[in-house]
């Protein structure tokens, strides 16, 4: 563990990054680059919902949209990020079948916080912001093991990360960030690629090496899976495709192009229990099961998360068409079945890999907006995060 000194000296990093626009400042070119814009931090206010339904119990809330909440492995904490630049961590016990909530533990980072993955020993957490910080936190002593500035100001946005197992290393994804279907040229105006793929030294602070992307530069990777032993890294970017990496080698190989371009981007990819494929989830809420044994091989093709919606108007999040830059989440909850959430609903579904042809269950999640994060507690239990700024905690029957 580090000294008081050494947390010490890493927030006071971390403050000073931020005084500099929460992020490293540098020339390139002999020009000034421009300093990306931050995600503007909503006034607090007070937590107001609606009586839930019985399935549903509050957890807590944030001041502004939760971008994604996990449970630790050991099913004993929640954690849930958001734009308001902090992550909260519950004690998940009192929801266990039971009414209630406790006050979280809250941890202050310098920027919105994108992504976030525990680790195996259920001590460390990794926190990915908007401004190239990644921010490791000891949930044990409840201070900053360590503070990793990823990327250049041309790419500010860490979108994903994920340890890797049974080792002091975590992969991050770096990549412009999405906003009403538009990417911000001005934050790359010198080109080159709009996504960045690293492996560090969690423990260090040291990056071990930078993942070659053989891809069209006008791609950017959205999310991560990691097999259970950190060899094999998948990517989904938002030009459709899948690729699989070689963490020990550091290069591609194997990928192929899950969407067409009427379908749009990938906005997430879900590795099954037993990792022998994936399942993506669209842009335009299409779910598709791939094998991962034969490059491209579609093994199924699930009702999509519109046309399952569609009779279901009072589901329907009809604010979303102005926060476009929310994605949505997928999560098994056993060998055969997975919950998907997609923010343009308040609900989620739930499929069925044996019976893919059939209409997944809606599944109700007490939110007022678009359902942004979603992540099983057992195969009868899971929480979601939304853009109503709220986090839950489901129990439902199948």
């Amino acid at each position: 563990r580090k000294s008081n000194h050494q947390v010490a000296e890493l927030e006071n990093r971390e403050k000073s990054t931020l005084a500099r626009g929460c992020l490293e400042y540098r020339k390139a070119d002999n020009q000034e680059m421009p300093m990306p814009i931050p995600i503007p931090m909503p006034e607090p206010e007070d937590v107001v919902e609606e009586k839930l339904p019985e399935s549903v119990s509050h957890v807590g809330s944030h001041t502004g949209f939760v971008n994604i909440c996990r449970i630790s492995p050991k099913g004993d904490w929640i954690v849930s990020g958001s734009n308001d630049a902090t992550a909260k961590i519950w004690d998940s016990n009192p929801y266990d079948g039971i009414k209630g909530q406790r006050n979280p533990h809250t941890i202050y980072c310098p920027s919105a916080v994108l992504s976030l993955d525990w680790h195996e020993s259920n001590t460390y957490l990794a926190l990915g912001t908007s401004t190239s910080v990644v921010k490791i936190w000891d949930c044990d002593t409840k201070k900053t093991a360590n503070s990793i500035i990823t990327s250049d100001p041309r790419l500010p946005h860490v979108v994903d990360l994920k340890f890797c197992p049974r080792s002091h290393l975590l992969v991050t994804a770096n990549a412009l960030m999405k906003t009403n279907n538009q990417i911000h040229e001005y934050l790359n105006p010198f080109g080159g690629d709009k996504s960045a793929l690293q492996v560090w030294n969690w423990s260090t602070g040291q990056m071990h090496q930078k993942l070659k992307i053989e891809s069209d530069s006008s791609s950017r990777v959205t999310n991560l899976a990691l097999n259970h032993n950190g060899t094999l890294l998948i990517t989904g970017d938002s030009n459709g495709f899948i690729r699989i990496f070689d963490v020990s080698g550091g290069k591609p190989i194997m990928g192929w192009r899950a969407q067409n371009e009427e379908e749009g981007g990938i906005q997430k990819i879900c590795l099954t229990p037993d990792e022998t494929a994936v399942v993506s989830l669209s842009d335009t809420g299409g779910v598709t099961h791939w094998s991962l044994h034969k490059t491209g091989h579609s093994l199924a093709t699930y009702p999509s998360v519109q046309n399952s919606m569609h009779g279901s108007l009072e589901s329907r999040d009809e604010n979303y068409l102005g926060t476009k830059s929310a994605n949505g989440d997928i999560c098994f909850i056993d060998n055969k079945k997975f919950l998907v959430a997609y923010p343009l609903y308040k609900d989620a579904l739930l499929y069925d890999t044996d019976n893919p042809l059939s209409e997944p269950m809606i599944v109700a999640t007490g939110h007022t907006r678009g359902v942004t994060a979603i992540h099983s507690y057992t195969n009868k239990n899971f929480v979601t995060g939304s853009m109503d700024k709220h986090v839950h905690f489901v129990t439902y029957s199948s």
